[in-house]
């Protein structure tokens, strides 16, 4: 591997990578075979096929991307990008050698058959026969797959459309079955050697390894997320209606062995879904950075001009219903005592217990909002009420007005007042982009409500018409210390956006001093990330701990069949805001606070 990222360096193009890994695999497996006990035939058996592998593919990858100097792959030019200076080094020692280990690891067949023995005189094992057979239909089918692209991707007249001639009309991704089922037949052919009940097993982890990565890791993933990115619906539409991996007849859509599927079976363990988590997060962070400053600053204005010509929110009935759907009954089991739906704080780290950190959090936010007893106060984006149930309880002659499009949270706020004895407060049901109130307020205060918005520039206008002219304006917001970007639904490891952030974004820290035609901010501060990891992890404990009891409350919502996919999907929810805030010590994602007076 060595020698292949010398020549991607003298070409200033590590695609090479591609067309040098088929060849080193062959290589490592011609050593084994070299320095193996076993006799000559069982060694040909196994090498043989995955010399004839390694040519077709490094050779229709040379003439067809190399020679003819295509762009390299975005995969590596995104490495490129994220790895700035270093980038000669980085892909040496993360790229280069990792695929030098994957190549060991995938020379396993030949490694247990340079210790075979295979007598012509004696019987053909059965196998032998099987693994043939499954190697030239998998070389035969992905040679046909390959040509039928590249006929179909040099035709001008078929430019941005899906192919979907020959085999692709039976898989999205011929090329990477067939791929498997070359593996599978290389896999298969030591077993006629020893069996599965001694080291004839360890061939088989090559094809299941193989399986793994193509349909799970590097392949189809990869491929699905750029195809939806260049497609669009045309893609989506496609994969309505073909299988992903295995060929099946049209019409069949997604099959039961795709990533959603079995992660809504909750058959992966959570410390595997973390790391998974893990990975998408760093892909996330080499998405969002660009090549140099002087392009992430212009990504970002355009991102804020974007912003300024959109609507004030979008999606507000989808957003509703996402976190809204399921009854007031599953958030008391999920969260704390003051039902608090966004980061707390945590002052003595794992000593400050989940209902104090609350307490913590609501005794900051209300400080560094400047509150007295006596204001008025419009709580934006109430959720069940921790903000403004606070208040009225602690500022007895505050009057509080909560503005939430949950009717649900208004009854249950609405009941939680008159327990308590309270009536300084009232709670209103309305949709931001409609919003509007008569009375003038003394502090309007907004805990994690902005991410759901779009259109600032048009919001804070509105904001401060219903605000007294020494009135203050306080927001609890998450944000990522340096990128702006939007919840879209792209592919399958968008399922955040696509069920619990429909039409939100993740702001950065600073995007809100692009808006500041009608706020000047006052003050700003950062709160470490690490606090909603903590927060995110006393939620997942609390799911888990009351397992039974939500299973049954999502029962009744989603039914019986869709009961175990709502808890995962809430578990994984949990997971996510977890790993993300905890990520890089909670100095990548943060929490927000800032002070802004009218101008």
């Amino acid at each position: 591997m060595t020698l292949v990222w010398f020549w991607g360096k003298s070409r200033n193009n590590y695609a090479v990578i591609d067309v040098g890994w088929g060849l080193v695999i062959a290589g490592i497996s011609t050593i084994f075979s070299w320095y193996g006990k076993g006799n000559l035939f069982a060694k040909l058996a196994v090498l043989i096929p995955i010399w004839i592998w390694a040519i077709r593919l490094s050779g229709f990858l040379y003439w067809t991307r190399i020679r003819t100097g295509h762009p390299e792959d975005k995969r590596y030019a995104n490495f490129r990008k994220s790895y700035g200076n270093n980038v000669h080094r980085k892909f040496f020692t993360n790229v280069f050698l990792l695929q030098g280990f994957l190549a060991l690891f995938l020379s396993f067949p030949a490694w247990v058959a340079s210790a075979g023995e295979l007598s012509l005189d004696s019987e053909i094992p059965i196998s032998l026969f099987a693994g043939w057979i499954l190697f030239l239909v998998g070389l035969a089918g992905e040679t046909i797959a390959d040509k039928q692209l590249h006929s179909f991707l040099s035709d001008p007249s078929q430019r941005g459309k899906v192919c979907e001639v020959g085999l692709w009309k039976y898989t999205r991704h011929p090329n990477y079955f067939f791929e498997w089922v070359i593996w599978l037949g290389i896999g298969i052919l030591p077993l006629g050697f020893f069996g599965l009940a001694s080291l004839g097993w360890v061939s088989m982890i090559t094809p299941l390894f193989m399986f793994v990565l193509l349909r799970f890791v590097s392949g189809v993933p990869f491929a699905e997320r750029s195809s939806l990115l260049s497609k669009g619906d045309s893609f989506r539409e496609y994969q309505k209606k073909t299988n992903a991996f295995f060929p099946w007849f049209r019409g069949s859509g997604e099959s039961s062995f795709s990533l959603n599927s079995l992660l809504e079976k909750d058959i992966f363990p959570d410390w595997l879904i973390r790391i998974r988590i893990r990975q998408l997060l760093d892909l996330r962070l080499k998405q969002e950075t660009k090549e140099n400053e002087e392009l992430q600053l212009a990504h970002k204005i355009d991102y804020v001009n974007e912003l300024k010509q959109s609507p004030i929110a979008v999606h507000t009935k989808a957003a509703n219903e996402q976190h809204y759907e399921v009854p007031s009954e599953f958030f008391t089991y999920v969260m704390g005592p003051r039902m608090k739906y966004s980061s707390g704080y945590w002052p003595l780290g794992d000593q400050t217990n989940f209902a104090e950190s609350e307490e913590a959090m609501l005794r900051l936010s209300l400080e560094r909002a400047e509150l007295q007893d006596g204001m008025t106060v419009l709580d934006l984006g109430c959720g069940w009420g921790s903000i403004s149930l606070y208040v009225a309880e602690k500022f007895p002659k505050c009057k509080v007005t909560g503005v939430s499009n949950s009717k649900t949270q208004k009854l249950f706020i609405e009941a939680r007042a008159k327990e308590r004895g309270l009536k300084n407060i009232t709670i209103l049901t309305q949709d931001m982009n409609e919003f509007t109130i008569r009375e003038k307020f003394d502090r309007i205060i907004s805990v994690e409500m902005l991410e759901h918005m779009k259109n600032y520039e048009k919001l804070f206008e509105k904001l401060a018409k219903f605000l007294k002219e020494d009135g203050k304006f306080f927001v609890h917001i998450f944000t990522h210390k340096k990128f702006a970007y939007p919840f879209e639904v792209v592919d399958d490891t968008d399922w955040m956006a696509k069920y619990f952030f429909t039409g939100g974004q993740m702001p950065s820290d600073d995007l809100f001093l692009y808006f500041q035609k009608d706020f000047l901010i006052e003050n700003h501060w950062i709160v470490n990330g690490t606090h909603y990891a903590r927060t995110s992890e006393a939620w997942y404990e609390n799911l888990l701990k009351h397992k039974d009891k939500v299973l049954e409350i999502l029962k009744d919502t989603y039914g019986e069949k869709e009961k175990t996919k709502w808890f995962v999907y809430w578990k994984v929810f949990f997971l996510a805001c977890a790993e993300l805030w905890a990520y890089r010590n909670g100095e990548e994602w943060l929490v927000s606070h800032y002070l802004f007076r009218k101008r």
